[in-house]
């Protein structure tokens, strides 16, 4: 469905949102590095670069809940996301850390540590089913996109040797592709057995972002 409401933030100022017509719904003086939607589209939780986070209603922009001292990191989040179930929350800091919490309550549920990876890490992506994260997107050549199983932490498969750092990635809509965009190029990976099925190179080089 098409959205209805866009929300923007601010880390440093406020949030404010939007219907789709461009008629304003709210504007909250809280903070936030980052935003997402619930599945269903009538939350959104805002979190701080410090791991603080509240949710909202969107209809109106009422905060419904607010979680300040669950979850605090030790260096900033990039990323946040939201489980296909909309009952978890994923963050994402500049540790490579990924922390999964309960929506409603904001208990971290698991903390995973992706220490497969070589630097930090500026991305990742949810599978449709919730079972399953894909990490990566990096400055450097020498880092890989790996695909987690989430109750067990543990990497699936290995997606590097690829000569090019990434410097963006998406699934498909039903979980079974991946693409990731590079500097020589767009790179297509079947996500069930980790086979690279198409590279499509591009003449010149570009640099990240």
């Amino acid at each position: 469905p098409a959205p209805a409401h866009v929300a923007i933030s601010a880390d440093a100022g406020s949030t404010w949102l939007w219907r789709r017509t461009g008629e304003a719904v709210a504007q909250r003086g809280r903070p936030a590095a980052n935003i997402a939607f619930f599945p269903r589209g009538d939350k959104f939780v805002t979190v701080a670069a410090s791991g603080s986070r509240a949710i909202w209603r969107t209809s109106s922009g009422e905060q419904l809940a607010s979680f300040d001292d669950v979850q605090m990191f030790l260096s900033e989040v990039l990323e946040t996301r939201i489980f296909p179930d909309g009952e978890r929350v994923a963050t994402m800091s500049t540790d490579g850390t990924v922390a999964i919490s309960a929506a409603d309550s904001g208990e971290v549920l698991q903390l995973l540590d992706f220490d497969r990876h070589c630097h930090q890490l500026l991305s990742f992506r949810i599978f449709p089913d919730g079972s399953r994260i894909v990490t990566g997107v990096s400055w450097w050549e020498d880092d890989p996109l790996i695909i987690w199983d989430v109750a067990s932490a543990t990497p699936l498969h290995v997606l590097g040797d690829l000569g090019t750092w990434i410097s963006g990635m998406e699934l498909s809509p039903c979980g079974t592709k991946l693409a990731a965009e590079g500097r020589s190029g767009v790179f297509l990976w079947d996500t069930g057995s980790g086979v690279l099925e198409q590279s499509l190179f591009t003449v010149g080089a570009r640099e990240p972002y």
